[in-house]
């Protein structure tokens, strides 16, 4: 009594093209490539046995008639097969396959593809697929361009910007988890919540590392000091709260979406600040440097001065009453020098009246000179003038005549 093997059938992935042994059960269920993870389905057991029975009604006539079975090992028997089939019944031909031949891959039907025919490029697949590398690499392009029409220092950027790119594209071309499978092999649910646990962990690990060094760069600036958080404004807070919510968002597109395409999302919205930023120079700057050329100078003035003097500082604002100036003999500004002048025709002793005019002053902050009956006084004191005067007119020998805030002026007479 012979005992029947389970069949076997050969298959490819779709995506890494890798050769896969399925038993035949598998037939018309999904499956998953153990290397790179894409799920596809296979066709039908219907297909397949009529693909391995090409002539089953051969055999059910031999039967109606009465005849007996032949002994002979299947093997040895002849069929009355096409010169084109194959050894083993699930190795397709690659060209002139017929009705009753079935595959098992949606994207490629056997091992050896047919050629496309020449002339015929797939655009519309090509941009559905690739649509993220290309618009990567046109943003690049484009700020490189926005770059050499800018001021001369800023092509560095479009260089930058260009190498960059190109990283971020070859990286496109990797297949989403594909170095996490070569390294851990076939991704079962264990793997996956390795992976989630590694991310959980690696957000958390981040955001604390990036915390302390703020806070030892803090304390370091405070020259040791404890650290005090009620000098963090707003900013300081939203600095906090952005960082870990940054790199857990990441490392989740990272999860989601792979790194490759997180790392040209990034790129696609800092490229477009940065080619936003180049075309704002380019128009506040019109026809500065073409080319990328370094701005000419003049020929006069190619180098400063080697001993360039300093330049004259502006006079002090003040909230007083403005102050002519005029010349004293003190040296003191004249806004804080008092002018005295007396008419001495009608007192008899000048040395009494100095020190009511001079408040007993040292004679360091005080000079007098005297010309016929006229006699000037300059006092250093930056009081008002209205002050001076109300003081120097509570001596009753003495009388104020006039005022002058402007030029720090009292006029006095003898009474």
């Amino acid at each position: 009594m012979s005992t029947e093997q389970p069949q076997t059938i050969r298959v490819q992935c779709p995506q890494c093209a890798k050769p896969l042994t399925l038993n035949e059960s598998l037939l018309g269920k999904q499956i998953k490539c153990p290397l790179c993870g894409r799920v596809f389905a296979t066709r039908a057991k219907a297909s397949s046995q009529q693909s391995t029975n090409p002539a089953p009604s051969a055999s059910a006539s031999g039967a109606a008639a009465g005849r007996q079975p032949s002994t002979r090992p299947a093997k040895d028997r002849t069929e009355p097969t096409s010169r084109t089939a194959q050894p083993h019944p699930f190795d397709f031909p690659a060209v002139g396959a017929g009705a009753g031949h079935a595959t098992f891959s949606t994207a490629r039907p056997n091992s050896r593809p047919q050629a496309r025919p020449k002339g015929t490029i797939p655009i519309g697949s090509l941009l559905k697929k690739h649509w993220l590398a290309i618009t990567v690499s046109l943003l690049a392009v484009a700020t490189l361009a926005a770059s050499v029409i800018a001021p001369w220092p800023l092509f560095i950027v479009g260089i930058a910007e260009i190498v960059l790119g190109a990283i971020v594209v070859g990286l496109l071309f990797i297949p989403r988890m594909y170095v996490m499978r070569r390294a851990f092999g076939a991704l079962g649910k264990a793997g996956e919540l390795f992976l989630q646990s590694a991310a959980t962990i690696g957000s958390g690990g981040v955001a604390i590392i990036v915390i302390l060094a703020i806070v030892k760069a803090m304390r370091r600036t405070n020259g040791g000091a404890s650290l005090d958080f009620s000098g963090i404004t707003g900013g300081g807070i939203a600095v906090f709260l952005l960082f870990p919510l940054s790199i857990a968002a990441v490392i989740a597109l990272w999860y989601l979406i792979g790194l490759a395409r997180t790392l040209a999302s990034g790129y696609v919205l800092q490229c477009s600040l940065m080619f936003l930023i180049l075309l704002i120079s380019v128009v506040q700057n019109p026809g500065v440097n073409p080319g990328g050329a370094m701005p000419p100078t003049d020929p006069v003035f190619r180098t400063p001065p080697r001993r360039q003097g300093r330049p004259t500082p502006p006079p002090e604002v003040s909230s007083r009453t403005p102050v002519i100036e005029t010349p004293n003999p003190l040296g003191y500004p004249s806004s804080d020098v008092v002018h005295f002048i007396v008419d001495t025709s009608k007192i008899s002793d000048i040395e009494k009246i100095l020190p009511r005019l001079t408040a007993g002053a040292p004679p360091k902050f005080w000079k007098s000179t005297q010309e016929g009956s006229q006699l000037d006084v300059w006092l250093y004191q930056s009081a008002p003038v209205d002050q001076i005067a109300r003081r120097v007119s509570g001596d009753r020998s003495l009388v104020v005549d006039s005022v002058d805030p402007a030029k720090r002026t009292i006029r006095v007479r003898g009474e």
